[in-house]
């Protein structure tokens, strides 16, 4: 098993968003979200990101690892 990086990945591209913002058009960048099943525990190493720009569109940025075939 190799580890994968989807919480890494996801605070990397959360925190560089607004630095990034250069035209002032995001809102809201939420922090990442974990995909939980419905008891609250850990369903897999997905993250989600929530972002609005400034004319209240919503957008999800998700991370996920990519399945070996």
């Amino acid at each position: 098993m190799t580890l994968a990086y989807c919480d890494y990945l996801a605070e990397l591209i959360s925190k560089g968003l607004r630095p990034m913002d250069y035209e002032r058009l995001l809102l809201e960048v939420d922090r990442p979200q974990f995909h939980l099943d419905d008891g609250g525990g850990f369903a897999s190493t997905r993250k989600t990101i929530r972002v609005m720009d400034v004319n209240g569109k919503e957008y999800t940025i998700t991370i996920e690892e990519k399945p070996k075939c």
